[in-house]
């Protein structure tokens, strides 16, 4: 019986301490030396998964930034892999071998437009689901029901 008083104790304390345990996302899979730079999957339990290595990396704060950065390629041909801070891609398939660049969205500075009135909102590229929901909640619009998926 004491056994049972333990395992129920136990039990709340999982269920109950899990509400107040927040998320961390994965640290910045861009790592880069005076050798060049790593994208790292956040995903690498796979054996298949490997390190996508580039030369370089940029990050674009703008759009005209990220404009630049992508002509810049195009003009000196060179690759390009996108890749945010939350690592979703697969580098195995995605990454670009030999001369590359890697654009990271960590630093690109989206913009959300909340039109309360039409009830609808528009975000660029790159914006985190943490951030939408705080500023449509900023606007006074409850984002009750919305899913909460990795990236937040």
């Amino acid at each position: 019986m004491a056994t049972q008083g333990w395992l129920l104790r136990g039990l709340v304390f999982v269920i109950c301490g899990t509400a107040l345990i927040h998320g961390m996302p994965p640290q910045n899979p861009v790592r880069c030396n005076q050798n060049g730079c790593v994208f790292y999957n956040s995903y690498g339990v796979w054996g298949d998964r490997k390190d996508c290595k580039a030369p370089t990396v940029v990050y674009p704060t703008t759009e005209e930034e990220l404009r630049l950065a992508v002509a810049n390629a195009n003009k000196n041909n060179v690759k390009v892999k996108v890749v945010t801070k939350f690592s979703h891609s697969i580098p195995k398939l995605a990454c670009p071998m030999g001369n590359a660049v890697l654009i990271s969205t960590e630093r690109y500075n989206s913009i959300i437009n909340v039109d309360v009135d039409n009830l609808s909102v528009t975000a660029d590229a790159g914006v985190s689901l943490r951030n939408l929901i705080d500023r449509v909640e900023q606007r006074g619009v409850e984002s009750r029901g919305v899913a909460l998926l990795g990236g937040c």
